[in-house]
């Protein structure tokens, strides 16, 4: 049995996600953009799939889906250009079209090769293989009452891939859930809140871990 990696999962502070809301318009970048030492990458391919529609290609859909009657799946695969470093972080950002009831896994894919696979013809039947490492674990935690807050602040979700990103390259996920509840998330195509993975190198002035300080 291989062991599963351990990663830590947040989402972002009602306030905080509200300003992220109100900041960024929803209107998140399709190219790689870079802010100061953050740089965001947006996926390079993104695709749903369903064993109920197994040859019903879902990749150029507005929208992904996770979980629910239909056992969705959901694939992303980020390209990271070099090592972001041992002090690097990395959150994947994605935008739920309703407030999520369920949760959902991130695993790798192993043995993937984004150049063999397009988001135009993927489906369940052709679907990549789901690697036996877990990244993380996501789980709504929303507390607001009213549904306008809900709205507003419950659909922004973040997961530390910090790990995963730290050498580069090509980073091919899977979003999966047991659940009978679905979550729906806007995928690369949609208008707005498209998923994009927020990366922040390493400092190159800043001392190696573990290294004397000089004096």
């Amino acid at each position: 049995m291989v062991p599963t990696a351990t990663a830590k999962v947040r989402s972002l502070r009602p306030a905080l996600g509200l300003a992220l809301l109100a900041g960024a318009a929803l209107a998140w970048p399709t190219a790689p953009s870079s802010a100061g030492t953050l740089v965001t990458y947006a996926p390079v391919a993104d695709a749903a799939v369903s064993p109920i529609y197994r040859k019903t290609p879902y990749g150029k859909r507005e929208w992904l889906r996770v979980g629910g009657q239909g056992r969705w799946r959901s694939y992303l695969t980020f390209k990271v250009p070099g090592p972001a470093g041992p002090s690097a972080r990395a959150i994947l950002l994605l935008r739920a079209r309703n407030v999520p009831r369920a949760g959902f896994d991130v695993d790798t894919v192993l043995g993937a090769r984004s150049a063999a696979w397009s988001d135009r013809g993927h489906t369940a039947a052709r679907r990549l293989h789901i690697g036996s490492q877990r990244l993380a674990t996501w789980r709504p935690h929303c507390r607001e009452k009213t549904r306008k807050k809900r709205l507003a602040r419950c659909r922004i979700i973040t997961i530390d891939l910090t790990q995963e990103v730290r050498t580069g390259g090509t980073v091919d996920l899977v979003l999966v859930s047991k659940s009978r509840h679905p979550v729906q998330l806007a995928s690369r195509e949609a208008r707005k809140g498209r998923p994009h993975l927020q990366v922040t190198p390493a400092d190159p002035d800043a001392p190696a871990a573990g290294g004397a300080a000089g004096g």
